[in-house]
């Protein structure tokens, strides 16, 4: 009978590890939180798309390339104009809670100037039903702009659980200056579509897993040119594994769709991590200018654009994760201002997977990274 009942007991003590959970506004990160992930080297071996109730995602293998780490600064930290207006007051529409470093895709439109986009920083809002995106900050033509969105980015909504559906138009618009008008427009259709065990390099979790699709416009008014156009932003899918108590996913793996219209690829993947000792492939903050890349996951062919601050004789490398030069891809004149090369890719066949293209001039250097898939 002891026997039995010790048998009962192991037997629910493994169930209960391995029970659903509830994801609430505890288990996402607050301000002043600071964690750490690293960056997988992207492989035809991982695919995000398999999953469901009670299920193992095995994601032992990913091999970590570089590491950074994720800061949620307090709304007042970020100072001046950026405080005041994303200010955690009830009655403010802006209202945010968090801040963390951003990524603004403004488009590059060489024809009659170029976008120079900089310090851009994400405020966010959490309560207890809710975690949204609410503006941006940034630098853009050398001024320093807030942009809050006209209808928030809801990412998650609580408590989650598996099964639960969302869907969150969200938008934006910003005048930039000497140059015109730019906005976004967007839908995020989440799905919590998995429930069960993750495993990574940095441990085993129970964990709910999010999916989430994203489709989009842009709109872009010329001053210059006295008309603007629309266009559709590369859509994006986003596989987020989620603890009860780790904060950040756990697990993410962003999926870019391909460049006319063709299947979306893998474009990055991070996880939670603990210190490694790794060769980063980060990219290069330098004089030359930001490098803009399109399509980014690319294919056959890639079209770079650059605002240089140098003239002379440049190279354009496919720098592998472990900073070995895979290809010289382009060799030509570089002139100050805006650059725009349109490289073969298929005529050099890399392998899929992550890369820097580094462009070389006048003892100078600009990084920027690139996802092949094929």
């Amino acid at each position: 009978m002891k026997k039995v009942l010790l048998v009962i007991t192991l037997v629910l003590i493994a169930n209960l590890g391995k029970a659903q959970i509830t994801i609430g506004s505890s288990s996402i990160p607050a301000a002043n939180d600071t964690f750490r992930f690293s960056n997988a080297q992207i492989t035809a071996a991982i695919d995000p798309v398999p999953t469901g109730a009670n299920y193992t995602w095995d994601f032992s293998f990913l091999q970590p390339v570089s590491q950074d780490i994720d800061t949620f600064r307090t709304v007042s930290s970020t100072g001046g104009t950026y405080a005041l207006y994303f200010a955690d007051l009830a009655f403010n529409s802006n209202r945010a809670n968090q801040a963390k470093k951003g990524n603004l895709g403004v488009p590059n439109v060489p024809i009659g100037g170029g976008v120079t986009v900089s310090d851009v920083i994400a405020f966010y809002y959490k309560s207890s039903t809710l975690y949204q995106q609410t503006g941006y900050g940034a630098t853009i033509n050398g001024i320093g702009v807030p942009i809050g969105f006209n209808t928030k980015d809801v990412i998650y909504r609580f408590p989650m659980n598996f099964g639960d559906t969302d869907t969150s138009p969200s938008d934006f618009n910003i005048n930039i200056p000497n140059l015109g008008y730019y906005g976004h427009d967007q839908v995020r259709v989440s799905e919590v579509d998995g429930w069960g065990t993750l495993i990574t390099p940095y441990g085993t979790f129970n964990t709910l897993r999010i999916k989430s699709s994203i489709t989009g416009n842009d709109t872009l008014f010329l001053d210059t040119l006295g008309f603007g156009f629309n266009f559709p932003s590369p859509a994006t899918i986003e596989y987020k594994w989620l603890g009860s108590t780790k904060n950040i996913p756990l697990l993410q793996i962003t999926m870019t769709g391909g460049s006319f219209g063709g299947a979306p690829q893998i474009s990055s993947v991070t996880f939670r991590d603990s210190v490694r000792t790794l060769t980063a492939i980060n990219e290069a903050e330098n004089p030359i200018g930001n490098m803009s890349v399109f399509p980014n996951p690319a294919n056959d062919w890639v079209t770079i654009s650059l605002n240089s601050s140098v003239d002379g004789v440049a190279t354009i490398k496919l720098v592998a994760p472990d900073g070995r030069i895979v290809d010289d891809l382009w060799n030509g004149e570089l002139y100050s201002g805006n650059n725009m090369m349109n490289l073969n890719l298929a005529n050099h066949q890399p392998a899929s997977g992550l890369y820097l293209l580094e462009l070389q001039c006048a003892g100078k250097v600009t990084r920027s990274r690139i996802v092949i898939g094929r």
